[in-house]
């Protein structure tokens, strides 16, 4: 392979033989649940979790969690995950539009670090921070919660103002990273839905989608057994959860709802590629992925492999790390290891390496040495300690 000067992305998607990356059987002892939290379900299949934490004072967190995302999307629905997402701040039963936002203006928070909402692939969040400085806001922040899962408006006057402001934030997100990132995700999703419904949509089909079609989006997914309240903050957790019960119980989930699947992604047993350039890209950037199926935290084994997961891949970055500043001309600007829950069923196990442009080769080369002498040799105990260090930091209130 001949790396040239241009600026170009480059990835490897790798498939791990092995069915998981650092879970083992371990012991089978069952992790047990936090007596504090108060969790249940309804009837109707609508799940919740309560925690009462008293710091800080007077504030409440609240989510609402629909398990429906990109994923779902029919090829004429691609970008309608996201644009319900858009509309539960146009306006609802209770609100006209944005007055959720002036209301919780009104109390202090602010529009994005206290109030926001994100689509992904598989689920649709909306969170609140709300402060209780006003006797009825606990009950206003659930108000909103309900009316967002079971009353948004969608008229078709607002439905026609979002998308406009959709397209634009598609506009915005059009960085060189991002096009080439979009152009690499159906090679990194081999076979699968997923590598066809990227979150932000198709702006052909939010520009020109039936009000009606939207609004049935809406009622097909955002139904009762699909959603999960969570409620974390200063509060009595013994009134919330009769305030959710009273609340959601009364919903039913639509006879001819459509079912929800779990969407596969198909290993395959040979090394793919894809290369990406772009004439306005700055940098230079190799990723190489390994897939590998996830274990479920159901147990203490499980959470102490979660545990050495954290520590290793804090090893790996800080010896990574060391080589640019000890290396008088490092052979690349930085790198590092991560693991992505993308998808329920695959995770990513993700080592970037950014480069100089006449670089790459040496970059690659050099990080994938240090993989290579970890896999043969492993850590010190000195790297083990700083590791062990610099986690217990982070864990400090």
């Amino acid at each position: 392979m001949k790396f040239c000067n241009k600026k170009i992305l480059f990835l490897f998607t790798l498939f791990l033989a092995a069915s998981s990356f650092l879970w083992s059987a371990g012991k089978q002892e069952a992790l047990p649940a936090d007596p504090a939290v108060r969790q249940g379900r309804l009837d109707n299949g609508l799940t919740y979790v309560i925690r009462e934490n008293k710091t800080p004072e007077n504030q409440v967190e609240l989510r609402l969690v629909v398990k429906a995302g990109s994923v779902l999307e029919t090829d004429d629905q691609r970008g309608l995950a996201h644009f319900c997402e858009h509309m539960a701040f146009n306006g609802t039963r209770s609100f006209s539009h944005n007055d959720i936002i002036k209301y919780l203006q009104s109390l202090g928070a602010g529009f994005g670090p206290d109030l926001n909402a994100y689509t992904s692939f598989d689920e649709t969040v909306y969170r609140m921070t709300v402060p209780l400085n006003d006797p009825d806001a606990f009950n206003m922040g659930m108000t909103i919660l309900e009316e967002w899962a079971f009353h948004v408006s969608y008229t078709d006057e607002d439905i026609d103002g979002e998308r406009k402001i959709i397209i634009e934030e598609w506009r915005q997100g059009r960085d060189a990273g991002t096009r080439m990132m979009h152009k690499a995700i159906p090679v990194i999703f081999f076979g699968s839905k997923y590598g066809e419904r990227l979150p932000i949509g198709d702006m052909d089909v939010v520009a020109g989608c039936d009000y009606d079609t939207l609004r049935q989006f809406y009622k097909d997914w955002y139904r009762p057994e699909l959603m999960q309240i969570i409620v974390v903050g200063d509060i009595d957790a013994e009134k919330v959860e009769q305030d959710i019960i009273s609340r959601f119980s009364g919903y039913e989930n639509p006879a001819d709802a459509p079912e929800r699947v779990s969407v596969p992604v198909p290993d395959h047993s040979t090394t793919l590629y894809s290369v990406q350039t772009d004439p306005e890209a700055d940098f230079t950037a190799i990723q190489i992925f390994n897939k590998f199926t996830p274990g479920r935290i159901s147990k203490k084994s499980d959470y102490k492999n979660q545990i050495t997961e954290e520590i290793y891949l804090t090893m790996v970055n800080n010896r990574l790390d060391e080589r640019t500043l000890t290396d008088p001309n490092p052979p690349y600007v930085y790198a590092y290891v991560s693991i992505a829950a993308y998808t329920p069923v695959k995770y990513l196990h993700n080592l970037v390496v950014v480069t100089a442009p006449e670089d790459a080769a040496r970059g690659y080369q050099a990080a994938l040495t240090e993989m290579e002498k970890i896999r043969r040799y492993g850590f010190t105990q000195s790297e083990l300690d700083r590791a062990r260090q610099d986690i217990l930091a982070e864990q400090e209130i």
